[in-house]
């Protein structure tokens, strides 16, 4: 079971893929060169494996073109919050997806 803060970061990083995905044609190697990151530290923080600071936060809302509260689960939009489980990677873990139903 993951802890509320594993959790946390977990939605944090769908949020990331989801608005990275929205950006056609936009890969896990330009969102790191834009924002001062590799490739490997992109697909960290989308799977929830890496806790950014305050300012890689602030730079990864900017590199998506959206607003910084738009990646922050508990106040993302109504809609973002009642469908985090649609907006999942396919084939994320089962604790994941039943943690990402109770938000």
């Amino acid at each position: 079971m993951l802890s509320n803060e594993d959790g946390l970061y977990v939605a944090f990083g769908a949020l990331v893929l989801a608005h990275r995905r929205r950006l056609k044609g936009m890969t896990q190697a330009e969102l790191g060169r834009r924002i001062g990151l590799s490739r490997t530290s992109v697909t960290n923080i989308e799977q929830g494996r890496h806790h950014v600071s305050l300012h890689q936060f602030v730079s990864i809302a900017s590199a998506l073109d959206v607003a910084p509260e738009a990646l922050l689960p508990h106040i993302a939009c109504e809609e973002a919050r009642s469908r985090m489980a649609e907006i999942l990677p396919e084939g994320s873990p089962k604790d994941l997806v039943e943690w990402a139903d109770r938000l």
